[in-house]
Protein backbone atom coordinates (compact mmCIF):
# COMPACT_ATOMS: atom_id res chain seq x y z
CA UNK A 1 0.00 0.00 0.00
CA UNK A 2 1.25 3.46 -1.03
CA UNK A 3 1.65 6.24 0.99
CA UNK A 4 -0.27 9.75 -0.11
CA UNK A 5 1.52 12.56 -0.34
CA UNK A 6 -0.20 14.07 2.91
CA UNK A 7 0.86 10.58 4.90
CA UNK A 8 4.42 11.31 3.82
CA UNK A 9 4.28 15.04 4.71
CA UNK A 10 3.81 14.06 8.06
CA UNK A 11 5.93 11.01 8.39
CA UNK A 12 8.64 13.63 7.28
CA UNK A 13 7.35 15.94 9.64
CA UNK A 14 7.72 13.61 12.34
CA UNK A 15 11.13 12.35 11.77
CA UNK A 16 12.46 16.06 11.42
CA UNK A 17 10.46 16.47 15.10
CA UNK A 18 12.55 13.51 16.62
CA UNK A 19 15.64 14.81 15.02
CA UNK A 20 15.38 18.73 16.71
CA UNK A 21 14.00 16.98 19.75
CA UNK A 22 17.61 14.80 19.76
CA UNK A 23 19.46 17.64 18.55
CA UNK A 24 17.87 19.97 22.11
CA UNK A 25 18.94 17.52 23.98
CA UNK A 26 22.31 16.78 23.25
CA UNK A 27 24.63 17.33 26.26
CA UNK A 28 25.94 20.26 26.86
CA UNK A 29 29.80 20.14 27.99
CA UNK A 30 32.27 22.36 28.88
CA UNK A 31 36.10 22.21 28.77
CA UNK A 32 38.01 24.14 31.00
CA UNK A 33 41.79 23.65 30.15
CA UNK A 34 44.89 25.31 32.92
CA UNK A 35 47.84 24.22 33.94
CA UNK A 36 46.57 24.12 37.75
CA UNK A 37 50.41 24.96 38.94
CA UNK A 38 48.55 24.80 42.25
CA UNK A 39 44.20 24.40 41.35
CA UNK A 40 43.10 28.00 43.52
CA UNK A 41 40.00 28.87 44.67
CA UNK A 42 39.45 31.03 41.35
CA UNK A 43 39.80 27.70 39.73
CA UNK A 44 37.37 26.09 41.49
CA UNK A 45 34.78 28.77 41.30
CA UNK A 46 34.70 28.85 37.69
CA UNK A 47 34.90 25.02 37.70
CA UNK A 48 31.94 25.27 40.40
CA UNK A 49 29.75 27.53 38.14
CA UNK A 50 30.09 25.58 34.73
CA UNK A 51 29.21 22.38 36.69
CA UNK A 52 25.75 24.40 37.29
CA UNK A 53 25.52 25.36 33.24
CA UNK A 54 27.09 22.30 31.59
CA UNK A 55 25.92 18.46 31.65
CA UNK A 56 29.38 17.43 31.87
CA UNK A 57 32.46 19.65 32.51
CA UNK A 58 36.30 18.70 31.63
CA UNK A 59 38.66 19.83 33.95
CA UNK A 60 42.20 19.34 31.97
CA UNK A 61 45.16 19.99 33.33
CA UNK A 62 48.09 21.02 31.07
CA UNK A 63 52.25 20.97 30.32
CA UNK A 64 53.81 24.52 28.91
CA UNK A 65 57.15 23.57 28.09
CA UNK A 66 58.20 26.82 28.66
CA UNK A 67 57.00 27.16 32.29
CA UNK A 68 58.33 25.78 35.33
CA UNK A 69 55.60 23.93 37.84
CA UNK A 70 56.31 23.31 41.41
CA UNK A 71 54.42 20.42 40.86
CA UNK A 72 54.05 17.52 38.75
CA UNK A 73 51.83 16.63 36.49
CA UNK A 74 50.23 13.69 38.55
CA UNK A 75 50.75 16.18 41.62
CA UNK A 76 48.61 18.60 40.02
CA UNK A 77 45.79 16.03 38.73
CA UNK A 78 45.49 14.25 41.69
CA UNK A 79 45.25 18.01 43.82
CA UNK A 80 42.54 18.89 40.63
CA UNK A 81 40.61 15.28 41.34
CA UNK A 82 40.39 15.95 45.20
CA UNK A 83 39.29 19.36 44.98
CA UNK A 84 36.72 18.63 42.69
CA UNK A 85 35.35 14.95 43.65
CA UNK A 86 32.14 16.15 45.14
CA UNK A 87 31.00 17.33 41.60
CA UNK A 88 29.28 14.93 40.49
CA UNK A 89 29.57 16.29 36.56
CA UNK A 90 33.19 16.94 36.29
CA UNK A 91 36.17 14.76 34.99
CA UNK A 92 39.51 15.63 35.47
CA UNK A 93 42.34 14.99 32.60
CA UNK A 94 46.00 15.50 31.73
CA UNK A 95 47.07 16.94 28.71
CA UNK A 96 50.51 17.74 27.53
CA UNK A 97 50.84 19.49 23.54
CA UNK A 98 47.69 20.46 21.53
Amino acid sequence: MEQTDNQQTKTDQQTDNQNNNAANHAAKQAIYAFSGDPITYGHIDLIERAAKVFDNVVVAIGVNPDKRYAFSLEERKNMAKKTTSYLQNVDVVSFSGL
